[in-house]
C-alpha cells in the first residue's frame, strides 16, 4: 500500500509503544520505565487486543442471553401462578356460561320445560306447596325473588342457571389444569399449558352424540345426549353430579380422607339429589359395586368417606323423595306417579335404529376403552363411569312411569352418566397422551382416539349452533 503523499489513516491508535528486547537490553533504564505495560503493541498487540475484546464481548453476550434463559425458566412466583390460574377458571366459567345461556334465555321466553319449572317456583313461593321432591331448583328462584322482589322470577331463573352453567366449567377446568398444568414451570409455559387445558374443558362441556347422516343436530329421543339443553334441572344437577363423581373416584382411591371432602361430598350428593335424582340412583349402586370389587381383592378404600359422604346422604334422600313421589296422595307433593318395568318402551315410542345410535352416542368412550384395554381395565375413574353408564342407560331402556311415561323422565339417567362417561374418558385419554411414548403403535392409538374425539366435539358445535337457529319450544 502506498502510504507517500495523501494517506490519511482512517483509524489512529495512540498507545505507548514498547520497545524491543534487543533496544530494553542496550538500555537499562528503558527496561525500569516500561514494567507494568501491557503485552507489546503494534500491529501483533493490536490483533491481540481485538482478540481479547471479541471474548470479552462474546462472554458478555453469551452471559446476556443465559440470562434471559434463566429468566424464562424460572419457576412462576405462587402469586403470579395463582392470578393465572384464576384467570383461566374464569375463562371457564364465561366459556360454559356462553355455551348455555343464550339458549336457556330463548327457551324462556317461550312455552317450555324452563317455563315450566318457573311457573312451580312461583307457585312454591305463593302457596309454600312443594311442586315435586326434587324442588332445589325452584327454590333457589323462590328465595331470589324473596331477596330480590324487583326482579321477574324469568330473571331469577336465568341468574341461578347461570351460576350452574359456570360451575360446570369451573369444575372440569379444575381437573385438566390438575393433568395439564406443571406446579413449577416457566411463565410461557405456564400460559400454554392453562390454555390447553382450558381448550380442554371447553371440549369436554361441548362433546354430545354424532349424529346419523340425513338427521338434523336438534336434540331427539333415542340418542343420549351429554346436554339436552331442554331441561333446567337437569343442568342445576350436572356440576353437583361432577362433584358427586370426583368424590367418589377419590374415596375409592384413598384409604383415609379428612372431614372436609367428606362434608363437601355430603352437601353435594344431597343437593343433586333435590335437585333432580337421576345421577345419584346410579351413584349408588355404581359405588357399592366398586366397592365391594375393591374389597374382594383387598384392595384399599375409604368406607367411612364413602357411607357419610355418598352412600347415607343418596338412600336418604331418594327414600324421601320415593316417598312424596310414589307415597300416595296425602304425601306432601303435587306429583304423584308409580313406576313400572317397560322394556324400551319409551325409547321405540320415540325414536328408531336404537342400536345404532346408542353406539354413535359414545363412539370415544368405547374407543378409549378398547385401545388403552390394558390400563383402562385397572382405572378407578373410567370403571365408575362406564358403571355409571351401564345403570343410567339401564333406567333409560328398562324403566317408565305409569302416568305420563311418555316424558321419559328416566331418559335423564342415561344423559348425565354418558356426560360422566365422556368426562372420565377425555380425562384419561390426556393422562395417556402424557404417559405413554409416541411411538408409532401409540401415535396411531392416540390419533384414532383423538378422531373420534373431534366428531363428537363438531356434533356438539353443530347442536349448539342449530339451538341457536332454531324456533325453540317444548321437546
Amino acid at each position: 500500500m502506498d502510504r507517500g503523499r495523501g494517506f490519511r489513516p482512517k483509524y489512529v491508535l495512540s498507545v505507548p509503544v514498547q520497545p524491543s528486547a534487543t533496544a530494553a537490553a542496550r538500555e537499562p533504564g528503558l527496561r525500569e520505565e516500561y514494567r507494568g505495560l501491557p503485552a507489546p503493541l503494534g500491529p501483533a498487540g493490536i490483533g491481540t487486543v481485538k482478540s481479547k475484546t471479541k471474548g470479552k464481548t462474546r462472554r458478555s453476550v453469551a452471559a446476556a442471553t443465559g440470562s434471559q434463559q434463566r429468566r424464562k425458566l424460572a419457576p412462576v412466583p405462587p402469586g403470579q401462578r395463582r392470578w393465572i390460574l384464576a384467570a383461566g377458571f374464569f375463562a371457564a366459567a364465561a366459556a360454559a356460561w356462553l355455551l348455555y345461556a343464550p339458549i336457556a334465555e330463548g327457551f324462556l321466553q317461550v312455552f317450555s320445560d324452563h317455563t315450566i319449572h318457573v311457573s312451580f317456583a312461583e307457585q312454591l313461593y305463593r302457596t309454600h306447596w312443594l311442586p315435586a321432591p326434587h324442588f332445589l331448583y325452584q327454590a333457589l328462584i323462590a328465595l331470589l325473588v324473596e331477596l330480590r322482589p324487583e326482579w321477574p322470577f324469568k330473571t331469577a331463573a336465568l341468574i341461578v342457571l347461570s351460576v350452574f352453567y359456570a360451575l360446570s366449567g369451573v369444575l372440569l377446568f379444575r381437573e385438566t389444569a390438575r393433568l395439564l398444568v406443571p406446579r413449577e414451570c416457566s411463565k410461557a409455559r405456564l400460559l400454554r399449558s392453562a390454555a390447553v387445558a382450558l381448550v380442554a374443558a371447553a371440549a369436554i362441556l361441548t362433546m354430545q352424540p354424532v349424529i346419523r347422516p340425513g338427521e338434523t343436530q336438534m336434540y331427539k329421543i333415542g340418542y343420549f345426549w351429554g346436554e339436552p339443553y331442554y331441561s333446567p334441572t337437569y343442568s342445576v344437577m350436572k356440576p353437583l353430579a361432577l362433584l358427586s363423581a370426583f368424590s367418589a373416584v377419590t374415596f375409592l382411591r384413598r384409604s383415609r380422607s379428612r372431614s372436609g371432602p367428606i362434608v363437601g361430598a355430603a352437601l353435594a350428593t344431597t343437593a343433586g339429589a333435590l335437585a333432580k335424582p337421576s345421577f345419584v340412583i346410579c351413584l349408588a349402586p355404581a359405588v357399592l359395586v366398586l366397592a365391594g370389587v375393591r374389597l374382594v381383592r383387598r384392595q384399599p378404600f375409604d368406607r367411612r368417606a364413602l357411607l357419610l359422604g355418598l352412600l347415607l346422604p343418596s338412600f336418604a334422600v331418594l327414600g324421601l323423595e320415593y316417598c312424596l313421589s310414589y307415597g300416595g296422595s296425602a304425601s306432601g307433593v303435587s306429583y304423584q306417579n308409580s313406576i313400572i318395568i317397560a322394556p324400551f318402551s319409551v325409547m321405540r315410542l320415540h325414536s328408531q335404529h336404537l342400536a345404532a345410535k346408542f353406539l354413535l352416542s359414545v363412539l370415544f368412550p368405547v374407543a378409549v376403552y378398547v385401545l388403552y384395554w390394558r390400563k383402562a381395565r385397572h382405572d378407578t375413574s373410567l370403571n365408575l363411569a362406564a358403571l355409571l353408564f351401564a345403570f343410567g342407560a339401564g333406567y333409560t331402556f328398562l324403566l317408565a312411569e305409569k302416568i305420563g311415561g311418555a316424558a321419559g323422565n328416566f331418559l335423564w339417567s342415561g344423559y348425565i352418566t354418558v356426560f360422566m362417561l365422556f368426562v372420565f374418558a377425555a380425562l384419561f385419554y390426556v393422562r395417556q397422551l402424557l404417559e405413554r411414548p409416541f411411538e408409532r403403535r401409540e401415535i396411531l392409538r392416540h390419533l384414532a382416539a383423538f378422531g373420534l374425539l373431534l366428531l363428537h366435539v363438531r356434533s356438539g358445535v353443530l347442536t349448539e349452533i342449530a339451538f341457536l337457529n332454531a324456533k325453540l319450544g317444548p321437546y
